[in-house]
């Protein structure tokens, strides 16, 4: 009679029959895959969604950035004065005579707030700002933010990220 080796042996009492060249898994060995796949898809699903809303706010604070950027160029291009507004989720820039040069609304996980006074920076005929300071971007889902600044002197526009 043959004895089985020591190793067959302890496979088969942990119960591992796929190591003992027999095919399917039992039931305990699906569920344990099953629940494994669960968990890792739960994980990616939820790290894709911070990933998304990062890359949103970040595109966000980019046009931003350069909308205002723009607005000093136009106040300099159109010679009158051009105004950044901020108001809840929306900025709007115009032109002094001009109308609406632009107008953004932001999504709804995305903040705005303002050091600029009564909520809104401006340019000059030069392009120097007449009322300056820093726009804070938030984004509620990711706690991320960034400034968008407003240099007083020269009307540079840049943004930081955290």
């Amino acid at each position: 009679m043959l004895t089985p080796s020591p190793r067959r042996a302890v496979l088969r009492r942990w119960g591992l029959r796929f190591a003992l060249n027999e095919s399917g898994l039992s039931a305990l060995e699906s569920m344990i895959v099953i629940t494994l796949l669960g968990v890792v898809m739960g994980m990616s699903v939820s790290g894709m969604r911070h990933a998304v809303a990062r890359e949103r706010v970040d595109g966000w604070v980019r046009t931003m950035t350069y909308d205002i950027a723009a607005a000093r160029q136009a106040a300099l291009t159109r010679r009158t004065t051009v105004t950044v507004s901020i108001a809840g989720q929306t900025y709007t820039i115009g032109a002094a005579g001009g109308g609406t040069l632009r107008q953004a609304a932001l999504p709804a996980d995305i903040t705005l707030a303002t050091t600029c006074p009564a909520g809104a920076c401006s340019f000059d005929r030069r392009g120097v700002p007449t009322a300056w300071g820093t726009i804070t971007v938030t984004n509620t889902t990711t706690g991320r933010t960034y400034t968008v600044r407003i240099e007083a002197g020269t009307g540079r526009v840049s943004y930081s990220a955290p």
